[in-house]
């Protein structure tokens, strides 16, 4: 029988001196130590043992792990470079709540307008000149439409697979033709190998939320790619939370 993540400590302590706040090098110290400490206690170095390479799904079974968990561990591993050269020797594949006050999904027209979860949803308008309005991404139907830029700016991370594709097809109905979609994360690599703070972020989802995991801009691609857009690219940069942003266009004449 698998193990449930709920029926073990080992990816849900926290340190009691690192909060949400805190500086983003203090975070990923510490869950580096937490990977290290969850591959040891799986007993996963001795499955790698004479340069073995393990997949997710020989993960699931051999650690006893669901394929969420056994996919974010293998990420965290590999990214940190555990047992010696983690990226030959953990073979990734392609996987596939709660939403903090720093996310939100923004809809721009001549003026902004945020779109919050409707816990947050009555606030007053923001000092960036953009209104709140009433919503929920996840509930409504429909986004406001008739805009020209939809950005999902740390949000799709929080969510699955399928919740990530329902809100990407929502993002394409509320825009206006020849308008663009943003997708603003910390992106792993196309082997889901790295980077180390977007690898570890993932690993943290498994406490934090019910189906998230972090995802690679060719996942994302994929999913927009599926949504309708077109001429998907992404932009990388360096900034506290994010690492790019894979960015579509909404077809003209649709």
């Amino acid at each position: 029988m698998k193990k449930e993540v709920g029926q073990t400590n080992r990816f849900r302590e926290r340190p009691r001196d690192v909060d949400a706040d805190a500086p983003d090098e203090s975070r990923n110290r510490f869950w580096s130590f937490k990977t290290f400490a969850a591959a040891v206690e799986l007993d996963l170095f001795t499955k790698l043992h004479s340069g073995r390479t393990l997949t997710v799904a020989q993960a699931e079974a051999e650690l006893g792990l669901p394929e969420r968990p056994a996919d974010l561990l293998l990420a965290a591993c590999a990214s940190l470079g555990f047992a010696g050269e983690g990226r030959r020797r953990l073979s990734q594949q392609p996987a596939g709540r709660g939403v903090s006050r720093a996310r939100q999904a923004v809809l721009f027209r001549r003026s902004g307008f945020l779109l919050r979860p409707a816990y947050v949803s009555s606030l007053a308008p923001d000092r960036r000149g953009a209104a709140h309005g009433p919503g929920n991404f996840l509930t409504d139907t429909h986004l406001p439409d008739g805009h020209d830029v939809v950005l999902f700016s740390m949000i799709l991370h929080d969510w699955d697979q399928a919740t990530n594709r329902e809100l990407l097809a929502k993002a394409y109905e509320a825009l206006l033709p020849g308008g663009l979609v943003v997708v603003s994360e910390l992106l792993l690599n196309a082997e889901r190998t790295g980077p180390a703070p977007a690898a570890l972020m993932g690993l943290n989802m498994l406490v934090e939320t019910e189906g998230g995991r972090n995802y690679s801009d060719a996942e994302y691609g994929q999913r927009l790619t599926g949504a309708g857009f077109t001429e998907v690219r992404t932009v990388p940069f360096d900034a506290p939370g994010a690492n790019g942003a894979v960015i579509a266009v909404k077809p003209d004449g649709v």
